[in-house]
């Protein structure tokens, strides 16, 4: 938040980090960045969830059938893991409003 010259040099870092993501927002809402993907239903879900678990982790070569593009494809360094699940609860804040029922 500092280096985007959010906040004051006594904010505490709760109300910069605050601070920071209602700048992001704002600049989302400016931009008309859709909030959901139209075409997306319940029903996808699940198997997005598994694709992107797999590039993730770098599972999507098979070494067994094709070495080459399985040592090119090492996964994405993250600094915080997630689950199955909480891809899954992600991907469902991403259904439009009429699916989420």
């Amino acid at each position: 938040a500092r280096r985007c010259a959010i906040g004051g040099p006594a904010d505490s870092e709760a109300k910069l980090a605050r601070a920071f993501i209602q700048r992001v927002k704002d600049l989302h809402a400016a931009m008309a960045m859709p909030t959901h993907i139209p075409d997306m239903r319940p029903e996808h879900i699940a198997q997005l969830a598994h694709r992107a678990m797999e590039e993730a982790h770098g599972e999507r070569h098979s070494m067994l059938f094709n070495f080459t593009e399985f040592f090119k494809d090492p996964g994405y360094p993250t600094i915080k893991y997630m689950s199955t699940g909480d891809c899954q609860a992600l991907l469902r804040r991403l259904l439009p409003p009429r699916a989420r029922l």
